[in-house]
């Protein structure tokens, strides 16, 4: 007899690249807000507790997911900058995420991220 396995998707990770810390990016929202806590929008990812979060605004960036599949990070007019792999992204400008890429709060690579993914076991 042969049997099926069911394969699950790797789940896209932020992995804080100072601290070495996976935080899980929600999989039940298409929308998820990157910052600190303020009475505008809430953060789903809230940096206030790692290093150096001062240079992260409260609604910094948001990360928006389409088909379960395409991740996008945009800039929210945040002061001081959204950078991927180094480049400064023009604020409310979407840019599709790889496997990989660094993202920075801010600059001077205080607040780092790298867009991972757990491989299912």
């Amino acid at each position: 007899m042969k049997t099926t396995e069911i394969q699950s998707k790797p789940q896209p990770k932020l992995l804080h690249a100072q601290t070495k810390t996976i935080i899980d990016i929600p999989p039940n929202l298409s929308v998820i807000h990157i910052g600190k806590p303020n009475e505008q929008i809430p953060p789903d990812i809230d940096v206030s507790n790692l290093p150096n979060a001062d240079v992260v605004s409260r609604v910094h960036a948001k990360i928006s997911v389409e088909e379960g599949r395409y991740y996008y990070i945009e800039d929210l007019k945040s002061r001081n900058g959204t950078y991927l792999n180094g480049s400064l992204l023009k604020p409310a400008t979407r840019r599709m995420l790889k496997i990989k890429d660094k993202i920075d709060l801010g600059k001077d690579n205080k607040v780092t991220f790298i867009f991972t993914e757990n491989k299912p076991n």
